[in-house]
């Protein structure tokens, strides 16, 4: 789908682009419908999410970018149902709805940070440099570029619309005096892009320093082994607590329902720990616990559930 072709603007005409306001209350309609899409079916096909897993996110990702791809090109009308209650529409420079091509661009570069923000992704990528800096780069970089953008320019564009060149504009459509984004902001974006790709370099020299990732690592990837265990997340907490130090490991368990076996799957988590992670010793307890649900990007359900706490001197007995 091409994008439509209208008479082009003088370089010092643009239209007059929806307010921050209206586009944040847009997307929040929008992902509200897609909530409800995606618990509609969490309910109707949960087997397939629950063998899915840790990757079920990625059908809500789909999902959300078929929406937007269409809804905001020429295969409609250039408008979600969230951009349509408020009166917005996606246009090119000319004001003409984008096409198919541009608007699934558009949607990559705007909320690939959303979906990628806080997954559990194994531990074996977690334990690279070059995954951590590709996910820094994609979540940090890009989505913080993304809301500076948005937030600071008077075209209220993030890097997504730059790059492909496009406006939210407000409806009915009306010309205004283009102005340009002032140089300043564009250097302070490659400045976060910049340390989006220093970060993970810098974060993995420290920790690899007492190989406490590859200790963490190796954990954890025993732990997801254990039986009915869609994945797991470890990791070695300090707390503050009226001013004492409480040091701790945490576990959670991920699978999707109860089982009456669940107590023996947290007793071996617990020994795993014991066995390949000597700091352990050296913690003031650990404490194992049950997360049960899913999340599938664009809806989620969880039940979280503690099982087993066990003391410094007591670990797992």
């Amino acid at each position: 789908m091409n994008e439509q072709a209208l008479d082009p603007l003088p370089a010092h005409i643009a239209y007059m682009p929806g307010s921050r306001m209206r586009r944040i209350g847009a997307f929040i309609i929008d992902m509200l419908l897609l909530g409800v899409v995606g618990l509609s079916l969490v309910y109707l096909i949960p087997e397939i999410f629950d063998a899915l897993g840790r990757w079920s996110f990625m059908t809500g990702y789909l999902i959300a970018g078929l929406y937007f791809s269409i809804f905001d090109s020429t295969i409609l009308t250039g408008q979600t149902i969230g951009k349509k209650v408020l009166n917005l529409r996606v246009v090119n420079r000319d004001g003409a709805t984008i096409g198919l091509v541009s608007a699934a661009a558009r949607f990559l570069l705007a909320l690939t940070p959303w979906f990628l923000n806080g997954r559990p992704f194994p531990a074996d990528w977690l334990s690279q440099t070059v995954v951590l800096t590709a996910l820094s780069i994609l979540v940090f970089g890009l989505g913080a570029s993304n809301l500076y953008l948005f937030f600071v320019t008077s075209t209220k564009q993030g890097l997504h619309d730059l790059l492909c060149r496009t406006f939210v504009v407000a409806v009915p459509m009306t010309t205004v005096t283009r102005k340009s984004i002032p140089k300043l902001h564009i250097v302070f974006v490659g400045f976060l892009l910049f340390l989006s790709l220093l970060i993970p370099s810098v974060a993995s020299h420290f920790v690899s320093a007492t190989n406490q990732l590859e200790e963490m690592t190796a954990v954890q990837r025993k732990i997801d082994k254990l039986d009915r265990i869609s994945y797991s997340a470890v990791t070695d907490m300090t707390t503050y607590n009226n001013d004492s130090q409480v040091t701790y490991i945490n576990i959670v368990l991920v699978k999707p329902l109860r089982s009456t076996g669940d107590s023996k799957i947290a007793v071996e988590a617990c020994k795993i720990i014991k066995k390949f992670y000597p700091r352990a010793y050296d913690r003031d307890f650990i404490n194992v616990q049950f997360s049960y649900g899913n999340d599938i990007g664009i809806a989620s359900y969880w039940e979280n559930v503690q099982v087993l706490r066990v003391n410094r001197g007591h670990l797992c007995g």
